[in-house]
């Protein structure tokens, strides 16, 4: 059992359970899902610094530099062309979230979001629709 999503997507659908409201098993049911999305955030953030390694310079924070007007600090010979093109493509890669464990609690993250009784409109009734649609496909398999 597993879900997966684009990693662009991750932060968004983090944020968005973070403003569900619900009670008992449901309200664990979201939290434990939110838990496993920030695993996978956390790891896009590791792969972000080592992008950005490649071609800027970093502090030993692991954050680039930045010059006296804000701007990264690049790297010579660098070409920054080339890095925008990978952070795109690392942003479209797909995660898999193992729903193994998870499973106990599946139906009442679904049950949780369905019964959500919140007014979206606009980009987060979209974020909405796009995760309900990735939730129950996995319901489906």
């Amino acid at each position: 059992m597993k879900i997966t999503f684009k990693k662009s997507k991750l932060i968004v659908y983090y944020q968005l359970l973070n403003a569900v409201k619900a009670k008992g098993r449901k309200s664990r049911a979201v939290t434990k899902f939110n838990k496993l999305i920030v695993g996978k955030i956390e790891e896009l953030q590791e792969d972000e610094k080592n992008l950005i390694a490649q071609y800027f310079e970093v502090g030993e924070d692991g954050n680039a530099k930045r010059d006296s007007e804000d701007n990264l600090i690049a790297l010579e010979g660098v070409d920054i062309a080339e890095y925008d093109k990978e952070w795109q493509e690392l942003h479209e890669e797909e995660v898999v979230i193992d729903l193994t464990e998870y499973k106990p609690y599946f139906e009442f993250l679904q049950s949780a979001l369905e019964d959500w009784e919140q007014d979206l409109s606009g980009s987060d009734a979209v974020i909405y629709d796009e995760l309900l649609d990735e939730i129950e496909k996995v319901d489906a398999e």
